[in-house]
């Protein structure tokens, strides 16, 4: 089995990033709770901190993507309340938005990651699948 963890994507993040900025603009994100799964360079979380969201989690597994996002983060959003995390097991606390734009694919089991996320969200889940 490829060890694909650390390895670079192949894909271009710019759709990643269109499609949750579409998504979530029809959603009142102020005040709320944000759990970014598969945060990448963290720019949604930047994007929602910036635009008022009360908290923001993004779970990144790949370590360079995780890196970058949290120089990201504590370079824009010092003093904001964000954590990044590793993998989805370490999350213990719920959130207002679920946001899984793009990432169901790299889950062995995808119904039960829908399910996780279903524990984890409050208010709104947000897939987007490609």
């Amino acid at each position: 089995m490829k060890n694909i963890i650390n390895e670079k994507p192949q894909i271009d993040l710019s759709g990643r990033l269109k499609a949750s900025f579409d998504f979530v603009s029809e959603i009142d994100i102020k005040n709320k709770t944000i759990l970014d799964v598969g945060s990448a360079l963290g720019a949604f979380g930047h994007w929602a901190l910036s635009n008022g969201a009360k908290s923001y989690a993004g779970i990144e597994i790949q370590n360079g993507y995780r890196n970058l996002s949290n120089k990201l983060l504590s370079e824009y959003q010092s003093g904001k309340d964000w954590v990044l995390y590793e993998n989805i097991d370490q999350i213990t606390s719920t959130y207002d938005i679920v946001i899984a734009a793009g990432v169901l694919h790299g889950y062995f089991d995808i119904f039960a990651a829908i399910s996780k996320l279903c524990k984890l969200s409050n208010q709104f889940i947000i897939i987007e699948a490609h």
